[in-house]
C-alpha cells in the first residue's frame, strides 16, 4: 500500500498522550506537508479499573472490567474519529504506551475500518522520527498488550485481596503491592541491620606524607597494638617501594532509565520521581530519546554528528575509531541528546531541566569517545626487610595521564585526583587515630534502584513511582542521608513475613518480572500468568485472615496477650480480640513497647 497517497487522500488523526507532546507533532506535521493533520492528546490513561472493586474476575478467564475515567476524552475521540480517514496511534513505545493504544484502538475500530488504524512509534520527538513512524507505520501488538495488561492484573489482585486484610489486622490505610513489598522488605531489613549494629572501637597508625600524602596501617582492635605499632616505626628504619599500574577506563554507554536516575540523584540529590519529571519534558521538547528503557544503544545514524562535536570541542584524537553502539534491549535506544550539537547553553532551559539535559548530553559525547588512561600508586611502607614481608603501611594515589573520554564530557563523570609525588614519600609525622566500625549503609534512592535493577524486581516505568509510593504512605522516610523505614512499613513487613515470606522475596517477585516479559514476546499468555498469581495468593489470604501481630504485653482484663495496630498517623495501639479494649501504646524507634497500661 501506498501510504503516502493514502495519506494524502483525506483527514488523518494522530492519538498521544500529552497535550506537550500533541502540541510538538501537530507543528511537525503541519510544517512537514500540506496535508490534513489533527492531533489528540488522551490526558495518559482515560480507561481503567474501577477503584472501589477488584476489576478482575477469574471466574471468566481473568477478565478485566475497564471502565471510562475520562468522558471528556472518550467523547473528544469518537467525535474526531468519525471525520478521519486514517489514524495513527503514537502513544509511547513501551507496554503502558501499547495498553492507552488498545483503549484508543477499541474506541476506533467503532468508526473506521482496521485497516486505516495503524500503531505509530518513535523514540524521540523530532520531524525527522515523526514523518519516518507515520509513513512507515505499524499494527497494534497484541502481545504487549497482554504483558501490560497482566501487569495490571497481578497488581490489582495482591492489592485489593490482601490489602483489606492488612487494614484489619495491621492499621489504617496500610497496603501490599507486587514490587512494592518486596522492596520494602529490603530496606526494612536495612534498617533493622543499622538498628542492632554494635559498633567496635578500632585503632590504627596514620602518616602524614612530605608530599601531603597519609599513609595508614591496619585496623587494631585495641590501642595498644597500634601503640606498639607506632615505637616499631619510629624505632626502626623504613623501607619505602613504590608500584605503578597503568589501566585504561572505558567510555561508559549512553544512560539507560536506572543509570540516569543514579547519576542524577548522586550529583544533584534529584530524587527519581522529579528526574523523570523533568526527562518527561526534555522528550517533549524534542531534546532527548525516551527515556524509560532499559536498553544502552545508540542509533548509528548520530555517531558522525556526536564524533564531530567532540572534534570541534577537542580534536581528532578524542574520537573513538569506531561507533561504540552499546548493548541493546529490543528496538529501543538508551537516552541520548536528540541532536549532539544542541549544547546545553543553547537549549534554554531552566536550572534543573539544563543540569539534566548536559549529563545526557555529556554522556552521548562520552560513549563516542576514547578510553581515558590512568595510573595508580600504592606506596608500601615496610619495617621489615625480607622480600616478602607484608607492608607495615600504604598509601594509594590516583591521576589521568589522558583524560579521554572525560575531555568531550567537561570532566562531568571524572573522579577527583590524588596523585602522590614521588620525591616526597617520606614520613613527617606518625600518630594514632581512634575510629568506630560503621553500620551498613542507609539506602538512597539510587542505592535502592540500583538494587531493584539487579535483583530484576520493577521497570524503568516503575522505579519512581515505588520509591515515591513507600514514602508518600510513610511506609518509609527520609533521614538526611538516606531512606529509613517507619513504623508501619516494619509494620506491614512482620506480618507479611508471618504468612509467607516467600511474597517478599526477590526470586518471586523477579520471576513473575520475567513472566510478564514472557507474555511480551509470546512465551507465556495471559491467563496462564495471572491464573498461576492468583492460585498461589488464594491460600496466601486465607493464612493470612489468622495472623495478628502480638506483643509480650498482657491485657489487664484478661491476661490475653494484646495485638498491636497501627492508625494512619502512625500512632500504635494495643488491643485486645476477647475483650473488645483498645489502648494507645508508646513504642520506640527499635519497634519495643516502652509504655503500656499494667495490670
Amino acid at each position: 500500500m501506498d501510504k503516502e497517497t493514502d495519506i494524502a487522500a483525506g483527514h488523518n488523526l494522530v492519538v498521544v498522550e500529552s497535550p506537550h507532546k500533541a502540541r510538538r507533532i501537530q507543528v511537525i506535521l503541519d510544517q512537514a506537508s500540506n496535508k490534513a493533520w489533527k492531533v489528540v492528546p488522551t490526558f495518559g490513561h482515560f480507561v481503567d479499573l474501577p477503584k472501589k472493586e477488584l476489576g478482575v474476575d477469574p471466574s471468566n478467564a481473568f477478565a478485566l472490567a475497564w471502565i471510562t475515567t475520562s468522558k471528556a476524552t472518550a467523547k473528544k475521540l469518537n467525535a474526531e474519529a468519525k471525520k478521519a480517514t486514517l489514524v495513527f496511534i503514537c502513544t509511547d513505545p513501551d507496554r503502558e504506551g501499547e495498553g492507552i493504544a488498545q483503549h484508543v484502538y477499541d474506541i476506533m475500530i467503532n468508526h473506521l475500518d482496521p485497516e486505516n488504524i495503524y500503531r505509530a512509534t518513535f523514540n524521540e520527538l523530532t520531524p525527522q522520527a515523526v514523518i519516518d513512524a507515520v509513513t512507515s507505520p505499524g499494527r497494534l501488538d497484541p502481545k504487549l498488550v497482554a504483558a501490560q495488561q497482566a501487569r495490571r492484573a497481578c497488581d490489582r489482585l495482591i492489592g485489593y485481596m490482601i490489602s483489606p486484610v492488612l487494614w484489619r489486622q495491621v492499621g489504617d490505610g496500610t497496603t501490599a503491592g507486587r514490587v512494592q513489598s518486596c522492596v520494602l522488605n529490603e530496606l526494612v531489613k536495612r534498617t533493622r541491620q543499622r538498628r542492632s549494629f554494635v559498633s567496635q572501637d578500632q585503632f590504627y597508625v596514620h602518616a602524614n606524607l612530605v608530599c601531603g600524602g597519609v599513609a595508614t596501617s591496619e585496623r587494631f582492635q585495641t590501642s595498644a597494638e597500634a601503640q606498639t605499632l607506632l615505637d616499631e616505626l619510629k624505632q626502626t628504619p623504613v623501607n619505602i617501594i613504590e608500584h605503578i599500574s597503568t589501566e585504561e577506563h572505558e567510555p561508559p554507554s549512553i544512560f539507560k532509565t536506572s543509570q540516569l536516575l543514579t547519576t542524577a540523584h548522586t550529583k544533584y540529590n534529584f530524587s527519581s520521581s522529579f528526574t523523570m519529571t523533568h526527562a518527561q519534558r526534555l522528550f517533549e521538547l524534542g531534546l532527548i530519546t525516551y527515556h524509560r528503557t532499559t536498553s544502552e544503544a545508540i542509533s548509528p545514524s548520530v555517531v558522525d554528528a556526536t564524533h564531530e562535536t567532540i572534534k570541534g570541542l577537542c580534536s581528532q584524537q578524542f574520537c573513538s575509531s569506531a561507533p561504540r553502539l552499546g548493548a541493546s534491549s529490543g528496538a529501543h535506544e538508551g537516552i541520548r541528546a536528540c541532536n549532539p550539537r544542541m549544547f546545553p547553553s543553547q537549549a534554554k532551559l531552566d536550572a534543573d531541566c539544563s543540569k539534566l539535559y548536559e549529563l545526557i548530553w555529556a554522556r552521548m559525547l562520552a560513549s563516542q569517545s576514547v578510553s581515558a588512561k590512568v595510573e595508580r600508586q600504592l606506596v608500601e611502607y615496610s619495617i621489615d626487610p625480607s622480600k616478602d614481608a607484608p607492608a607495615t603501611l600504604t598509601a594509594k594515589g590516583f591521576y589521568y595521564t589522558f583524560d579521554g573520554w572525560h575531555k568531550p564530557s567537561g570532566g562531568l563523570f571524572k573522579r577527583a585526583e590524588n596523585k602522590l609525588d614521588s620525591n616526597g614519600l617520606d614520613i613527617v609525622d606518625l600518630e594514632i587515630k581512634h575510629t568506630t566500625t560503621q553500620p551498613p549503609s542507609r539506602y538512597t534512592e539510587a542505592s535502592l534502584i540500583r538494587w531493584m535493577e539487579k535483583k530484576g524486581i520493577g521497570r524503568p516505568s516503575t522505579y519512581a513511582y515505588i520509591l515515591r509510593h513507600l514514602q508518600e504512605r510513610f511506609y518509609a522516610g527520609s533521614n538526611g542521608s538516606g531512606l529509613d523505614s517507619r513504623l508501619r512499613g516494619e509494620f506491614i513487613t512482620t506480618f507479611l513475613n508471618l504468612v509467607d515470606d516467600e511474597l517478599l522475596s526477590t526470586s518471586f517477585t523477579s520471576e513473575l518480572e520475567e513472566n510478564l516479559d514472557a507474555i511480551a514476546t509470546g512465551q507465556q499468555t495471559y491467563v496462564d500468568v495471572v491464573s498461576a498469581y492468583h492460585k498461589y495468593l488464594e491460600p496466601f489470604i486465607l493464612k493470612a485472615k489468622t495472623v495478628w501481630l502480638t506483643t509480650s504485653e498482657k491485657c489487664p482484663g484478661c491476661s490475653k496477650a494484646f495485638g498491636v495496630w497501627i492508625d494512619k498517623k502512625d500512632e500504635p495501639y494495643l488491643w485486645c480480640k476477647a475483650c473488645d479494649k483498645w489502648v494507645w501504646a508508646e513504642i520506640d524507634k527499635a519497634g519495643k513497647i516502652t509504655e503500656a497500661p499494667s495490670a
